[in-house]
């Protein structure tokens, strides 16, 4: 890793650490809706003993 990339990382890293103690705010913040798995079963015709699980 070249010194430029990695004095990025470590500036990152203060960054991270002043977020999480409540020092900084983020810059922005992504949020994701919970998937409608159900519907997207009955969609697709996918059943979760497909995966390896079986259904309750």
């Amino acid at each position: 890793m070249k010194n430029e990339q990695f004095d990025e990382l470590l500036k990152s890293m203060d960054e991270m650490d002043r977020i999480v103690q409540g020092e900084s705010a983020p810059g922005r913040v992504t949020r994701f809706t919970e998937p409608e798995v159900k519907e997207i079963r009955e969609n697709t015709g996918i059943l979760r003993r497909r995966h390896g699980r079986t259904q309750p």
